[in-house]
């Protein structure tokens, strides 16, 4: 499996790699790479070793959410 293949279910536990995460929301992998470098902005994620970064996809979706605007007066 390529670190950007998306796994065939999405579970709230599901850890994934930064390809996947910039591949499921349309963001590069070099502005996550920027955000966890500068430590400012982006989704939580787990170092579970020196050069190998995860994020659980209810992160991601508690992130993404955490940005929605309404439109409503």
């Amino acid at each position: 499996m390529r670190d950007s293949a998306l796994p065939a279910q999405l579970h709230d536990e599901t850890l994934l790699t930064t390809e996947q995460v910039a591949a499921l929301t349309n963001i590069s992998r070099q502005t996550f790479e920027g955000w966890r470098y500068r430590k400012n902005g982006g989704p939580k994620y787990t170092k579970l070793g020196p050069q190998i970064i995860r994020y659980r996809w209810a992160d991601i979706k508690s992130w993404r959410d955490s940005g929605s605007v309404s439109s409503g007066a």
